[in-house]
Parts: C-alpha cells; structure tokens; sequence
C-alpha cells in the first residue's frame, strides 16, 4: 500500500474519502498521516477531506 501511496492513487469516479483519526490511536502515526493525505485525491483530483 506504501508504494502505491508515493507514486499516488486517485479514487474512481464518482467516490471520495474523509480521514479521520482518533485522539489516542497508537497505531497511526504522523508520518503515515502525512502519506495517506498525500497519497490519495478524489475522483476529480482534489485533496481528501481530513
């Protein structure tokens, strides 16, 4: 999932995506945060709602 992350992946039409992360969740760090907000767009090319 990390490689296709870097090169970057956009959603299929028509869908998109809100993250979200839990006040205290050991298992999401920052760095991750980052690649999975950089690494994903929606359909049409925007930025994922965070």
């Amino acid at each position: 999932m990390r490689k296709y992350l870097q090169k970057g992946y956009q959603l299929p039409t028509g869908t998109q995506l809100k993250a979200s992360k839990a006040i205290k969740d050991d298992t999401a760090d920052a760095v991750r945060a980052v690649l999975i907000y950089k690494g994903l767009k929606n359909s049409d090319g925007t930025t994922i709602a965070v």
